[in-house]
């Protein structure tokens, strides 16, 4: 009984791709269940015609699908693509107070993670209401969380995690009205990750977390209404590099200030990525033709190699075969 082809069965038939018999739900059941008939419908022979055709054809296909029958999907995007989702993750056992953990008082424990979340969401313009409910939701997590395991007696990382994943972001998806659990926010944004429809950043300089960004649009748009959606816009190379240097020049004077040195390249990346609405990985081309084609007096862009790895979940920004790490435009 392989519980992810049972899920992958689910989904297909839920998107009318094919058409399933009663599956196994417990050990007991497979022996009975393990021959029960399973066929494409012809809907998904057009798909997997389609993708042996044009894998990128194929999966907008599937994306339209996704978007008109997979209700928490379509609830993800239209807020990504409503305005930016900031998740003020917990990462690191330095973000608590060693004293604070010595002494097992969860009220205080909640205090400063509930203190933590929303200092960092209201330097964003976070409305103050949606972080009443955040702070709430915090304090009645961390108890249910409490009364089920002692988290000061957990090693650093397994506290971490815990906390992040059973505390703080179900208290954001509850403050964000966003209808489902951790684990499935995770896997949306996978998935929008591999249809190339939203991404995500730790490394933008206004906020210290996840900043998870829409890269693509619908026709016609969700944000209009509950119609179907039945095309995708693409915010590709051709989109990214018109727009690209005066993105670039405003991030960098936003990091520079008054210095015109080096800044953080993976930084510079979250301000024009977010701010475009465009894929990290196009960060890379678009800077990558914008060399090729200085001439003369036009600005000058001088790069260096990073001197430490990327964010954590993030990618080296690479041209060719070089790394950049540093970057500074000369005017």
């Amino acid at each position: 009984m392989s519980t992810a082809a049972r899920h992958i069965l689910d989904d297909l038939q839920r998107l009318g791709l094919a058409r399933v018999g009663t599956l196994p739900r417990k050990r007991s059941e497979v022996e009975r269940l393990k021959h029960t008939p399973c066929e494409i419908e012809e809907a998904g022979a057009l798909l997997a015609a389609r993708y042996r055709e044009s894998r990128g054809r194929a999966f907008d296909e599937l994306l339209v699908l996704w978007m008109n029958r997979h209700p928490y999907f379509r609830t993800f995007m239209v807020r990504v693509l409503r305005a930016p989702l900031y998740v003020p993750d917990v990462t690191s056992i330095k973000q608590f107070n060693r004293g604070l953990l010595s002494k097992p008082d969860p009220a205080e424990l909640a205090e400063q993670i509930a203190e933590g979340c929303e200092k960092r969401l209201l330097a964003t313009g976070y409305p103050a209401e949606r972080g009443e409910t955040l702070k709430r939701e915090i304090y009645d997590r961390l108890s249910e969380v409490w009364r089920k395991s002692m988290l000061l007696e957990l090693d650093s990382k397994a506290l971490v995690d815990t906390v992040e994943d059973n505390v703080v972001l179900p208290a954001m998806l509850a403050a964000e009205e966003l209808p489902f659990d951790a684990v499935t926010f995770e896997r949306l944004l996978w998935a929008a990750e591999d249809f190339l429809c939203a991404a995500w950043t730790s490394s933008h300089p206004e906020f210290t977390g996840r900043v998870v960004f829409g890269t693509c649009g619908f026709e016609p748009s969700p944000l209009e209404g509950d119609s179907a959606v039945t095309g995708i816009i693409h915010r590709g190379r051709a989109f990214a590099e018109e727009r690209f240097f005066p993105s670039l020049a405003s991030a960098y004077r936003q990091l520079a200030g008054a210095s015109h040195g080096y800044v953080d390249a993976y930084a510079l990346r979250a301000l024009v990525c977010a701010g475009m609405g465009i894929q990290p990985r196009l960060f890379a081309r678009c800077l990558e033709t914008l060399l090729l084609n200085l001439k003369g007096e036009q600005p000058k862009i001088f790069t260096e190699l990073p001197f430490k790895p990327p964010p954590k979940g993030e990618d080296y920004i690479e041209i060719g075969t070089r790394r950049i790490g540093q970057l500074k435009l000369s005017e």
